[in-house]
């Protein structure tokens, strides 16, 4: 097992442990994204090394799938004086507001966006994954002359997150593997298999069940 898998492997047991209303925190470390904390406004097209080292090479556009999604941030701030001092809220008579006798100062909400990440996984029926970049990028009949073989998802359901009241549901995927016939002309079905989401992932990373 490479470095790039494992890093993987654990972020993803950090994931499916998590509890849900940790998603806005997992914004350092992305599973597909090799830098941390990529900026809001590139893609994971741009990130550049997307699932580096991985067994199966998936597109960046399956990045909704490892529910990798731009996430509002919100947060408030201090607003301050030309002396940088807080500035307190005041009644309409004039006198500054309190709470438990301490003075409530004005704010102002801010808010930006972060890519995050949550474990609510859903590869979807018909997502076909294969096990070479070049795939993406050629003619299916180029293409098969590199594959080694290549993944179609024939049934699925997401996984969910646990809740306070009700434990994790981890999904489940069907899948189909196919590999090049002896003539690389086309691809034959070599395997089915059935397993979770969370266990699909974890295929993809490691090409093992």
């Amino acid at each position: 097992m490479n470095a790039e898998q494992q890093r993987a492997l654990d972020l993803l047991e950090k994931l499916i442990s998590a509890k849900p209303e940790k998603r806005v925190l997992r914004s350092l470390e992305l599973l597909g994204s090799p830098i941390v904390s990529p900026p809001h406004n590139q893609r994971p097209e741009e990130w550049g090394g997307w699932c580096d080292g991985w067994a199966l090479c998936i597109q960046p556009t399956l990045a909704t799938a490892l529910d990798i999604l731009l996430t509002p941030k919100v947060w408030k701030e201090s607003v301050l004086d030309e002396h940088e001092q807080q500035i307190p809220k005041l009644l309409a008579d004039g006198l500054p507001k309190l709470e438990k006798g301490w003075p409530v100062y004005r704010t102002i909400q801010r808010q930006t966006l972060r890519w995050t990440q949550g474990s609510t996984f859903d590869f979807k029926q018909g997502y076909t994954i294969h096990d070479v970049p070049e795939a993406r990028s050629m003619s299916w009949g180029q293409a098969l002359h590199y594959l080694k073989y290549t993944v179609q998802i024939a049934k699925a359901s997401p996984a969910v997150p646990a809740t306070k009241d009700t434990p994790r549901d981890p999904g489940a995927v069907i899948f189909r593997v196919y590999s090049p016939n002896q003539e690389r002309t086309r691809v034959e079905l070599v395997d089915e298999r059935t397993t979770t989401q969370d266990g699909f992932v974890r295929f993809l990373i490691t090409g093992e069940l």
